[in-house]
Protein backbone atom coordinates (compact mmCIF):
# COMPACT_ATOMS: atom_id res chain seq x y z
CA UNK A 1 0.00 0.00 0.00
CA UNK A 2 1.28 3.12 -0.87
CA UNK A 3 1.86 6.31 2.05
CA UNK A 4 -0.72 8.47 0.64
CA UNK A 5 -3.50 6.75 2.59
CA UNK A 6 -1.36 5.96 5.74
CA UNK A 7 -0.90 8.54 8.40
CA UNK A 8 2.54 6.81 9.63
CA UNK A 9 4.12 4.28 7.76
CA UNK A 10 4.40 0.48 9.90
CA UNK A 11 8.34 0.17 10.65
CA UNK A 12 7.36 -3.35 11.70
CA UNK A 13 5.45 -6.90 10.92
CA UNK A 14 3.30 -5.93 14.15
CA UNK A 15 2.13 -2.27 12.50
CA UNK A 16 1.33 -4.07 9.13
CA UNK A 17 -0.50 -6.95 10.33
CA UNK A 18 -2.84 -4.46 12.42
CA UNK A 19 -3.14 -2.12 8.98
CA UNK A 20 -4.08 -5.39 7.16
CA UNK A 21 -6.73 -6.21 9.91
CA UNK A 22 -8.58 -2.58 9.96
CA UNK A 23 -8.79 -2.89 5.93
CA UNK A 24 -10.12 -6.15 6.25
CA UNK A 25 -12.80 -5.11 9.19
CA UNK A 26 -13.78 -2.13 6.89
CA UNK A 27 -14.23 -4.74 3.92
CA UNK A 28 -16.62 -6.58 6.10
CA UNK A 29 -18.33 -3.56 7.70
CA UNK A 30 -19.21 -2.23 3.85
CA UNK A 31 -20.41 -4.87 2.78
CA UNK A 32 -23.04 -5.31 5.18
CA UNK A 33 -24.11 -1.39 6.03
CA UNK A 34 -22.60 0.09 2.95
CA UNK A 35 -19.92 3.11 2.72
CA UNK A 36 -22.39 5.94 4.07
CA UNK A 37 -22.79 3.89 7.67
CA UNK A 38 -19.59 2.30 7.93
CA UNK A 39 -17.73 4.74 10.82
CA UNK A 40 -14.00 4.48 12.34
CA UNK A 41 -16.04 2.99 15.75
CA UNK A 42 -17.43 -0.08 14.12
CA UNK A 43 -14.27 -0.81 12.06
CA UNK A 44 -12.05 -0.37 15.00
CA UNK A 45 -14.45 -2.68 16.85
CA UNK A 46 -14.41 -5.52 14.09
CA UNK A 47 -10.71 -5.16 14.27
CA UNK A 48 -10.45 -5.51 17.14
CA UNK A 49 -8.52 -3.04 18.39
CA UNK A 50 -8.57 0.16 19.75
CA UNK A 51 -9.81 3.24 18.15
CA UNK A 52 -6.99 5.38 19.33
CA UNK A 53 -5.00 2.24 17.58
CA UNK A 54 -6.87 2.96 14.36
CA UNK A 55 -6.37 6.47 14.26
CA UNK A 56 -2.30 6.11 14.57
CA UNK A 57 -2.66 4.59 11.46
CA UNK A 58 -5.39 6.20 9.65
CA UNK A 59 -6.67 9.91 10.02
CA UNK A 60 -10.77 8.76 9.27
CA UNK A 61 -12.69 6.43 7.68
CA UNK A 62 -11.97 7.86 4.13
CA UNK A 63 -7.96 7.04 4.36
CA UNK A 64 -9.67 3.64 5.30
CA UNK A 65 -11.31 3.11 2.35
CA UNK A 66 -8.47 4.63 0.13
CA UNK A 67 -6.16 1.96 1.85
CA UNK A 68 -9.00 -0.51 0.60
CA UNK A 69 -9.33 0.46 -2.85
CA UNK A 70 -4.96 0.58 -3.42
CA UNK A 71 -5.64 -2.83 -1.99
CA UNK A 72 -8.84 -4.06 -4.32
CA UNK A 73 -6.55 -2.32 -7.36
CA UNK A 74 -3.60 -4.20 -7.00
CA UNK A 75 -5.69 -7.63 -6.75
CA UNK A 76 -6.88 -6.63 -9.78
CA UNK A 77 -3.95 -5.94 -11.85
CA UNK A 78 -2.75 -9.77 -10.14
CA UNK A 79 -6.29 -10.78 -11.53
CA UNK A 80 -5.92 -8.93 -15.16
CA UNK A 81 -2.00 -10.26 -15.00
CA UNK A 82 -3.49 -13.84 -15.00
CA UNK A 83 -6.38 -13.95 -16.93
CA UNK A 84 -5.79 -11.10 -20.49
CA UNK A 85 -2.87 -13.81 -21.42
CA UNK A 86 -1.64 -13.34 -24.88
CA UNK A 87 -3.69 -16.60 -26.26
CA UNK A 88 -6.80 -14.83 -25.97
CA UNK A 89 -6.39 -12.68 -28.79
CA UNK A 90 -7.42 -16.03 -31.01
CA UNK A 91 -10.31 -17.43 -29.10
CA UNK A 92 -13.75 -17.14 -30.32
CA UNK A 93 -15.66 -14.65 -28.84
CA UNK A 94 -18.21 -16.58 -26.30
CA UNK A 95 -14.95 -18.62 -24.70
CA UNK A 96 -13.20 -15.36 -24.44
CA UNK A 97 -15.78 -14.07 -22.66
CA UNK A 98 -15.80 -17.23 -20.46
CA UNK A 99 -12.11 -16.95 -19.62
CA UNK A 100 -12.55 -13.06 -18.60
CA UNK A 101 -16.01 -12.85 -17.01
CA UNK A 102 -15.73 -16.09 -14.92
CA UNK A 103 -12.59 -14.92 -12.83
CA UNK A 104 -13.67 -11.47 -12.92
CA UNK A 105 -17.25 -12.03 -11.71
CA UNK A 106 -15.34 -14.50 -8.79
CA UNK A 107 -13.21 -11.62 -7.89
CA UNK A 108 -16.33 -8.92 -7.63
CA UNK A 109 -18.53 -10.80 -5.64
CA UNK A 110 -16.04 -12.99 -3.69
CA UNK A 111 -14.23 -9.47 -1.94
CA UNK A 112 -16.02 -8.24 1.27
CA UNK A 113 -17.29 -4.68 0.68
CA UNK A 114 -15.84 -4.16 -3.08
CA UNK A 115 -19.29 -4.23 -4.40
CA UNK A 116 -20.75 -1.85 -2.15
CA UNK A 117 -17.49 0.58 -3.39
CA UNK A 118 -17.13 -0.75 -7.13
CA UNK A 119 -21.50 -0.34 -7.80
CA UNK A 120 -22.47 2.54 -5.39
CA UNK A 121 -22.72 6.12 -4.87
CA UNK A 122 -20.63 7.55 -2.76
CA UNK A 123 -21.07 10.91 -0.83
CA UNK A 124 -17.58 11.82 -0.34
CA UNK A 125 -15.89 13.45 -3.69
CA UNK A 126 -12.39 11.56 -3.27
CA UNK A 127 -13.81 8.51 -2.74
CA UNK A 128 -16.07 8.66 -6.07
CA UNK A 129 -12.46 9.80 -7.49
CA UNK A 130 -10.65 6.57 -6.26
CA UNK A 131 -13.48 4.29 -7.38
CA UNK A 132 -13.73 6.21 -10.62
CA UNK A 133 -9.77 5.70 -11.44
CA UNK A 134 -10.61 2.09 -10.33
CA UNK A 135 -12.66 1.65 -12.99
CA UNK A 136 -11.07 3.33 -15.67
CA UNK A 137 -7.84 1.47 -15.31
CA UNK A 138 -10.26 -1.56 -15.46
CA UNK A 139 -11.72 0.14 -18.63
CA UNK A 140 -8.08 0.81 -20.28
CA UNK A 141 -7.02 -3.05 -19.70
CA UNK A 142 -10.32 -3.90 -21.48
CA UNK A 143 -9.58 -1.78 -24.39
CA UNK A 144 -6.61 -3.40 -24.64
CA UNK A 145 -7.72 -6.32 -25.28
CA UNK A 146 -9.88 -5.32 -28.20
CA UNK A 147 -6.72 -3.29 -29.87
CA UNK A 148 -4.73 -6.00 -29.80
CA UNK A 149 -7.40 -8.43 -31.18
CA UNK A 150 -8.32 -5.78 -34.00
CA UNK A 151 -5.14 -3.70 -34.57
CA UNK A 152 -7.49 -1.70 -37.42
CA UNK A 153 -9.87 -0.35 -34.20
CA UNK A 154 -9.37 3.19 -33.48
CA UNK A 155 -8.57 3.51 -29.62
CA UNK A 156 -10.64 6.05 -28.79
CA UNK A 157 -13.69 3.59 -30.20
CA UNK A 158 -11.66 0.57 -28.40
CA UNK A 159 -11.95 2.60 -24.84
CA UNK A 160 -15.46 3.39 -25.54
CA UNK A 161 -16.66 -0.22 -26.00
CA UNK A 162 -14.64 -1.20 -22.92
CA UNK A 163 -16.15 1.72 -20.85
CA UNK A 164 -19.77 0.37 -22.02
CA UNK A 165 -19.15 -3.28 -21.64
CA UNK A 166 -17.63 -2.32 -17.96
CA UNK A 167 -20.85 -0.72 -17.31
CA UNK A 168 -22.69 -3.21 -17.86
CA UNK A 169 -20.55 -5.54 -15.42
CA UNK A 170 -21.30 -3.36 -13.06
CA UNK A 171 -24.98 -3.35 -13.75
CA UNK A 172 -25.37 -7.30 -13.38
CA UNK A 173 -23.07 -6.85 -10.22
CA UNK A 174 -25.81 -4.59 -8.52
CA UNK A 175 -28.12 -7.46 -8.89
CA UNK A 176 -25.64 -10.07 -7.03
CA UNK A 177 -28.02 -9.88 -4.64
CA UNK A 178 -31.48 -10.41 -5.82
CA UNK A 179 -33.04 -13.95 -4.31
CA UNK A 180 -34.36 -14.23 -8.00
CA UNK A 181 -31.10 -14.37 -9.45
CA UNK A 182 -28.77 -17.17 -8.23
CA UNK A 183 -24.92 -16.41 -9.54
CA UNK A 184 -24.63 -18.69 -12.16
CA UNK A 185 -28.04 -17.33 -13.68
CA UNK A 186 -26.17 -13.80 -13.55
CA UNK A 187 -23.09 -14.96 -15.12
CA UNK A 188 -24.79 -16.46 -17.80
CA UNK A 189 -27.31 -13.68 -18.65
CA UNK A 190 -24.34 -11.50 -18.18
CA UNK A 191 -22.27 -13.28 -20.81
CA UNK A 192 -25.35 -13.16 -23.51
CA UNK A 193 -25.70 -9.62 -22.81
CA UNK A 194 -22.61 -9.29 -23.29
CA UNK A 195 -22.13 -11.10 -26.29
CA UNK A 196 -24.91 -9.83 -28.31
CA UNK A 197 -22.75 -5.95 -27.97
CA UNK A 198 -19.78 -7.12 -28.86
CA UNK A 199 -20.50 -9.75 -31.66
CA UNK A 200 -20.66 -6.37 -34.31
CA UNK A 201 -17.49 -5.03 -33.10
CA UNK A 202 -15.51 -8.54 -33.26
CA UNK A 203 -17.05 -9.72 -36.12
CA UNK A 204 -17.39 -13.23 -34.65
CA UNK A 205 -21.23 -14.94 -34.24
CA UNK A 206 -21.59 -17.62 -31.16
CA UNK A 207 -20.66 -21.25 -32.48
CA UNK A 208 -18.30 -19.73 -34.97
Amino acid sequence: MSSSSLRRVPQQGRGTRRIAQILDAAAEIIGEVGYDATTTSLIAARAHTAIGSLYQFFPNKEAIVQGLLERYRADLRDLHSKVLTPDLLTLPLPTLLDRIIDPLMDFEMGQRGFKALFVGVHASPEIAQATRAMTDEVARRFAGIFTERLPALDPTLALRYSTITLSIVKAFLGLAASPVLPREVLVTELKTVLLRYLEPLVGLRAGE
